[in-house]
This record gives C-alpha cells, structure tokens and sequence, in this order.
C-alpha cells in the first residue's frame, strides 16, 4: 500500500511541475521570443545613448542640433540596429527638438517601465520625440 501512496505522489508532484513550466513559458515566453526582447532592449540602449549624443553636440554647437546621427556620434560610427545591422533614423522636427526611430520586434506597451517614456513601445516601426534642452529620461549618468 505505501508503494501506491509513494507513486500517487510522485505523479502528483510530476503534474505540478509540468503545469509550474508550461505557465513559465506562458508568462515569460520561450528563447526566442526572450532573444526578441532582448533585442528590443538594446534598441532601448542604443537609441538613449544616440539621444546623450545628440543633446551632447546640440549643447557643443551653440544649440544647433546635429544634421546626421554621423555627425553627433564622431567620431566614431553610430549604434546600428543590433539584428539587422540597419541604421536608426533620425529627425529633426525642429531648433531643439528631433525623434529617433527604430523597428521593435515586441510590443512593451502594457508593461510597467516604471514612469519612464523610452522602454513601453510598440511592435514594428515607432519613434521616440526628444528635446535637447531636456535630459534623456533613463539615463543615470553612466553609459551602459
């Protein structure tokens, strides 16, 4: 009877642990759609500091804001999208104010980024708005 109770157990115990995974992977996604976020995290990244660069050289250049993102990272090369090897654009909408776009493989827009505008986005092609007289929200003072 013991040998019933022992293997009842463990079935139960095996059903727990298979239901506890297939919610992981419900909740959390598999490798690849975590390689996704990953990816868009780094966009994220990449796009902050372009931004740092480009209020850099606005403030540098008597508050002109750069013509290329060539011209505000130089003298080296800027960040290119960390999949495709593409470029970012860039914007300019007027004397103080410009968007940088990416393409996101992942919609963020529902998750918590704590009051910061630079992490919820959308999936595919979406720019973010900065002004170069304001500092670039997210940025602690230290590149990542």
């Amino acid at each position: 009877m013991p040998a019933n109770r022992d293997s009842g157990a463990a079935a139960v115990a095996t059903i727990v642990i298979v239901i506890v995974l297939v919610l992981g992977f419900l909740s959390l996604g598999g490798p690849s759609s975590q390689r996704l976020r990953q990816a868009d995290s780094k966009r994220i990244m990449d796009l902050r500091v372009l931004a740092i660069d480009v209020n850099a050289r606005w403030n540098a250049s008597h508050h002109v804001l750069p013509s290329s993102l060539e011209e505000a990272t130089a003298p080296m090369p800027p960040p290119k999208d960390p999949v495709t090897g593409s470029p970012f654009e860039y914007r300019i909408l007027s004397t103080n104010q410009y968007e940088l776009c990416s393409i996101f493989a992942t919609d963020t827009q529902r998750e918590n980024y704590q009051g910061s505008r630079l992490g919820p986005h959308p999936k595919g092609h979406y720019c973010l708005q900065f002004d170069a007289t304001r500092p670039v929200e997210g940025f602690d003072g230290i590149y990542p």
